[in-house]
């Protein structure tokens, strides 16, 4: 008996050891640029809805770490388009960041409202959040461009309660 409670102590503590630095991969990706240039999202949020397409993201979330790809950019030439973007940060740390071949830009960290005109260089591009323990609220609207091809992410994110 003692024996199978002392397996079972040894267990729950190896899995509560677990949890405990699971996220922080996710946490450390926030300033890892070579990170933030890799294919693939990972991420974790409490708790999030909202709707992503391919010309407007709205998200409310709580508890967000890790990265996010809502769009994938592809773009037959050098080009010029309109971001607009609504927000507010409430808790943690939060960013937008543009991701082409060369650079990670980033666009947007959780403040004020702001209409953005980016280049978009011919070849693929992504549109990502990047976030720490982060909270808060998000609109981004993208005016499509000739020659722009915008995909939403397939990753639905929570459901629309909008």
């Amino acid at each position: 008996m003692k024996r199978y409670v002392s397996v079972i102590l040894i267990w729950v503590m190896s899995f509560s050891l677990y949890g405990c630095g699971a996220g922080e991969s996710k946490m450390s990706i926030y300033s890892d640029e070579e990170r933030l240039t890799e294919e693939g999202d990972s991420y974790t949020f409490v708790d999030e809805e909202g709707e992503v397409t391919a010309e407007r993201v709205r998200l409310k979330y709580r508890g967000f770490s890790g990265v996010y790809t809502p769009w994938h950019l592809s773009s037959t030439k050098d080009t010029t388009t309109t971001l607009q973007i609504e927000g507010k940060e409430k808790l943690g740390n939060f960013k937008l960041i543009l991701v082409t071949a060369d650079k990670v830009e980033t666009l947007w960290k959780g403040g004020k409202t702001k209409a953005l005109t980016i280049q978009i260089p011919k070849g693929e591009s992504m549109i990502r959040w990047v976030g720490q323990k982060s909270a808060g609220n998000l609109t981004m609207t993208l005016k499509g461009q000739e020659g722009l091809t915008v995909t939403a992410s397939s990753n639905v994110i929570g459901n629309s309660k909008w």
